[in-house]
């Protein structure tokens, strides 16, 4: 993609989520429009973010297909592209190469972190997908990767045919679904990523909190956990980036973990790490030694 053709995107998502205030809604949009910011968000958050970026479980080739398709349907772009980002991101986090910094010293600022990032991320696309070799192995995954616009795009007609067929049963229509869950919808789930970026390496939002001492900005902060499934959980992430668990406190509600743990009863993943559990046990045991 080019930078034309992503400013594009996203002016064509927002202004089609405007139709909004000409449409209005009914009560099934609003339920419909939360079920596609979970399934979205959590399956970014959990493949596109623990698996493929981090590493910290394991899945099936099949279950791993349906992941990404999920994901892919999320609009974020490619797969690959998106986890390879995310390495580059923890590779120099708050610095001049990390992709989406908030810090205006080092090249950001708030809405560079949260989007415009974006309009010049596929100029380094082939250089970023470097960090991603290991999983070129899986040719449903490049595919994905590569066709992800029309993919996403397909969503378009699809809504609004269901709109159509079933739409009378609720007192909805096609074009109302089409902007609904096309649209806003969409866009919805994509900013409750995106906040992650611009408001969990910045303390604009109240009750932000370091737990740890990293040497990024990353934050705490309970109002970004929960719309962004956990992430929002940030100075825990970046401190201790494999492990599948974020929140580190008993209120610090992580609900990727709580997802990943009932894929975990049916077998769908297993394998999941809890290396920040193991550390600090290790820290524990070295300072017992010391004394």
């Amino acid at each position: 993609m080019t930078k034309n053709s992503v400013l594009g995107f996203h002016i064509f998502m927002h202004l089609g989520a405007l139709l909004y205030f000409y449409t209005g809604t009914v009560e099934v949009h609003w339920w419909l429009g939360l079920f596609q910011w979970w399934l979205k968000g959590m399956s970014i958050c959990l493949f596109n973010h623990h698996y493929l970026s981090h590493k910290n479980f394991k899945m099936g080739r099949i279950f791993q297909f349906f992941m990404a398709v999920a994901a892919t349907c999320g609009g974020q772009g490619g797969v690959l592209w998106w986890a390879a980002r995310h390495i580059d991101h923890h590779k120099h986090a708050d610095d001049w190469k990390d992709p989406h910094t908030p810090r205006k010293d080092r090249g950001g600022g708030f809405w560079h972190s949260h989007m415009t990032w974006q309009l010049k991320a596929f100029d380094t696309h082939k250089n970023s997908l470097q960090n991603m070799k290991e999983w070129f192995k899986f040719p449903e995954l490049v595919w994905l990767s590569k066709y992800f616009t029309p993919f996403f795009i397909l969503q378009a007609p699809m809504w609004y045919y269901l709109g159509e067929y079933f739409g009378p049963y609720f007192g909805t229509n096609g074009f109302q679904t089409l902007v609904c869950q096309f649209f806003v919808a969409g866009m919805v789930s994509m900013h409750a990523t995106w906040i992650t970026a611009s408001f969990a390496h910045t303390n604009f939002l109240p009750w932000s909190y370091r737990t740890y001492d990293t040497p990024d900005h990353s934050v705490n902060n309970w109002i970004v956990g929960i719309i962004a499934h956990g992430t929002g959980w940030h100075n825990n992430h970046h401190k201790y980036p494999k492990s599948c668990k974020m929140g580190h406190k008993w209120w610090e509600i992580d609900t990727a973990w709580m997802t990943l743990k009932v894929f975990e009863f049916f077998g769908l993943v297993w394998g999941l790490d809890y290396s920040h559990v193991q550390t600090k046990k290790n820290s524990k045991k070295e300072i017992k030694q010391i004394d």
